[in-house]
C-alpha cells in the first residue's frame, strides 16, 4: 500500500500537509540546500503538533554526503536528539569519496537511531553502483531509500526505479521522491 509523504520545511507546513491527508512528513530546513537538520525549536515545536509520523532529515549541510569527523559527531548527536523527542524516524545518508555507502558510519548511526524508521535519503542517488548501495543499505536494516532513480527527477529515474523496486522484492521500501506532484504520481506510481 502507498504512502503519501510530503516534505515540508516548517512546522507550519507540517501542520498543513497532515490536515490536508498527508500519511507521513520528512521534516526539514533549508530547501535551497536540498534539505538540511531542523532547528531544535522546529523540531520540538513540530512533534508536539503533529500527529502523523514525522521523520526529521539528518544532514549537517549541503553539497556532498562525505562528512567530517566534527560534522558525523553533530550528526550522531542530531539522531540522539530526534530519537530523545520521540520521532518515529529519521532521514539521513552518508556515503564514502568512492561513492559507496558509508558502511561502517551508517552503522554507528543505525546503533544511534535505535528502534526509529530509518530512511536511506538521496545520497543513494550519488552512488556509484546502485544495485551495490541497495544491497548495503538492506544490510543496514533501513526501512526504506528516498530516490529519483538517480535522475534530476523521479519521473525520469522511472527505469531505475522499477528496477530498484524488482531488486529490492520486498525487503525494503523504495520511495520515489523529487518532483513527483498531482500531474505525474500517477505515472510513477
Amino acid at each position: 500500500m502507498a504512502l503519501l509523504e510530503i516534505c515540508c520545511y516548517s512546522t507550519e507546513c507540517a501542520v498543513i500537509a497532515q490536515q490536508n491527508g498527508a500519511e507521513r512528513i520528512e521534516l526539514c530546513a533549508a530547501p535551497l540546500e536540498g534539505g538540511l537538520t531542523p532547528s531544535y525549536g522546529v523540531l520540538k515545536a513540530t512533534r508536539q503538533r503533529v500527529s502523523i509520523p514525522v521523520h526529521p532529515i539528518i544532514r549537517p549541510r549541503g553539497g556532498d554526503f562525505c562528512y567530517t569527523d566534527g560534522e558525523f559527531a553533530a550528526m550522531l548527536e542530531d539522531v540522539r536528539q530526534v530519537r530523545s523527542l520521540g520521532y518515529s524516524g529519521l532521514v539521513i545518508g552518508v556515503l564514502n569519496p568512492e561513492g559507496q555507502v558509508d558502511m561502517a558510519r551508517m552503522r554507528q548511526i543505525m546503533v544511534a537511531a535505535g528502534p526509529l524508521a530509518v530512511t536511506f535519503h538521496r545520497a543513494f542517488d550519488m552512488c556509484r553502483n546502485p544495485q551495490e548501495a541497495l544491497e548495503q543499505i538492506i544490510e543496514l536494516g533501513c526501512h526504506r531509500i528516498l530516490t529519483s532513480g538517480q535522475e534530476a527527477t523521479a519521473e525520469k529515474g522511472i527505469p531505475l526505479l522499477k528496477e530498484l523496486v524488482e531488486l529490492a522484492d520486498g525487503r525494503i521500501i523504495i520511495m520515489p521522491g523529487c518532483g513527483v506532484n498531482a500531474g505525474n504520481i500517477r505515472k510513477i506510481a
